[in-house]
């Protein structure tokens, strides 16, 4: 049985492009990126497009799904709007999640492309693909995978975090608004709020951890390795 393909490292957005290892402020990332390392852009943008395609396809069907039964209930059935509503919050972060999942496996060619791509070691600049660089750090830097490790539960964590902020807005604002029982759409302007201070706080909390966190990381462990290999 064929493994699956590890996920494209994430790029580290600190002074040095990981594709050719030149120091680059933050304000410059992107026009570097435009002009030095356009396929890695161009491969990102059909990935992001090719996902968006696949998690609007998915997510569109189920929600209209959802949506159905909801409408059904409320105008057929002797249920109060309140808990139909809030089960349909629920019901959305659940297709949000599985949205997502599908999106996921269905760009598997996409990522393989990026990992193809060369790219250098953020701790000590050796040049591999991307496939190999988890491998690597592994073998040359087992501190870093730790690391990296407890960054992604990081990244997990804050997540969570914000599907509870999300689903705790929604009950709120079921709880404290008014909607006319009978506009079938009066929904869509609080789910839209919860989710977008959902993913106001998780774009926060992961902001934090790479400015303030993993920016000096790097900077640490990377004058520890010239220390010790000069």
């Amino acid at each position: 049985m064929p493994s699956r393909p590890p996920m494209s490292e994430p790029l580290y957005f600190g002074p040095r492009c990981p594709f050719c290892g030149v120091d680059v402020p933050v304000k410059e990332f992107h026009d570097h990126m435009l002009w030095n390392h356009p396929e890695y852009l161009n491969l990102e943008r059909k990935r992001a497009q090719d996902s968006g395609r696949a998690f609007g396809g998915f997510a569109l069907l189920v929600l209209l799904l959802i949506l159905g039964t909801g409408i059904a209930i409320v105008l057929f059935a002797p249920v109060p709007f309140l808990p139909v509503f809030a089960g349909l919050i629920a019901a959305s972060i659940g297709v949000m999640i599985l949205g997502v999942v599908h999106a996921h496996r269905a760009t598997q060619a996409d990522v393989q492309a990026l990992n193809a791509l060369e790219r250098h070691c953020r701790i000590c600049d050796a040049e591999m693909a991307g496939s190999e660089m988890k491998a690597h750090i592994q073998a040359t830097h087992p501190s870093e995978a730790r690391y990296l490790r407890e960054a992604k539960a990081y990244a997990i964590g804050s997540l969570s975090v914000a599907i509870v902020v999300m689903i705790g807005l929604g009950l709120l604002l079921v709880v404290y608004s008014t909607p006319d029982r009978m506009d079938v759409f009066a929904g869509r302007g609080l789910a839209r709020s919860a989710t977008g201070g959902g993913l106001l706080v998780w774009g926060g909390m992961m902001y934090v951890w790479k400015r303030f966190v993993d920016t000096r990381h790097v900077a640490r462990v990377r004058r520890a390795w010239e220390r010790a290999h000069t």
